[in-house]
């Protein structure tokens, strides 16, 4: 990572760089990612209605993070700051050929769900079917994808607030100033509902992250910094775990995984 320079121009990324970068195949680090989702979306599920409206918020060109959340929500929004990953986001919403094949990382949580549910169920018992059926799903409940700016008050154009926001690897990759990505994350806090959820994962002790032949700017976040940052917004930390970088050229020490819940208004 010394010898990348580091670029905050946003219009150097390239989305199909960062899905090889990091999606290339599910090793450890992104095993235990889904693992985390899978048990955060049983856990938030048990205190949600079903009608629930989820938003991704920063969600790059990917789709992961909707995989196990999508068995207990209503209604999918997708958003992000550039039009190109959305653009990735929806040529595989749309079954275009040339999108992004998710079908191994859809196989894995399904394996994971199983495992959560005492099935005893091992990845070759995962029918393709299964996994077809999981991607409709996510398809049909994803009703709108539009563009976001995490530096705004209000960071979406639209009025909503959500049950429950997902962001993962966004409030730490877009500055490298910690007074900034407190105001960031205090402004995807406010899209959560009273009682809903935040669920978050950060790369940590990043200055940049690599992405393809490129490096782009990050904040050095560590598991204290996000606890109080969260405390001061109103939220409730369920659960915080750090998971070792898989990769550690590629700039950062580990994720952290987040799971808060927003307090109750306050009469």
């Amino acid at each position: 990572m010394d010898t990348i320079s580091i670029t905050s121009d946003w219009d150097e990324f390239e989305p199909k760089d960062y899905l090889a970068t990091y999606y290339s195949e599910i090793n450890s680090e992104n095993a235990a990612i889904l693992q985390f989702f899978t048990e955060a979306a049983k856990t938030v599920s048990q205190h949600i209605p079903r009608k629930s409206r989820l938003l991704d918020f920063g969600s790059g060109p990917t789709i992961y993070a909707l995989i196990a959340f999508s068995k207990y929500v209503s209604e999918i929004h997708i958003c992000d700051y550039l039009e190109a990953n959305l653009n990735e986001v929806r040529r595989w919403l749309g079954k275009d050929i040339s999108a992004f094949d998710w079908s191994e990382f859809v196989k894995f949580v399904l394996t994971s769900e199983n495992q959560l549910d005492q099935l005893d169920c091992g990845n070759s018992d995962i029918s393709h079917d299964a996994v077809i059926k999981r991607e409709t799903l996510i398809r049909d409940l994803a009703s709108q994808t539009f563009t976001c700016d995490a530096y705004s008050a209000r960071p979406i154009a639209q009025s909503y607030t959500y049950e429950v926001v997902i962001s993962t690897s966004c409030t730490e990759s877009i500055t490298d100033d910690k007074t900034i990505w407190r105001e960031i994350l205090g402004n995807i806090c406010s899209l959560v509902k009273p009682e809903g959820f935040l669920v978050l994962s950060t790369i940590e002790g990043a200055g940049s992250y690599a992405v393809g032949e490129k490096a782009f700017q990050a904040v050095c976040l560590d598991s204290e910094d996000i606890t109080s940052a969260l405390s001061a917004n109103g939220f409730i930390l369920l659960q915080i775990n750090t998971i070792p970088a898989s990769v550690p050229a590629y700039g950062y020490k580990g994720i952290i995984t987040i799971l808060a819940q927003k307090k109750g208004n306050q009469a």
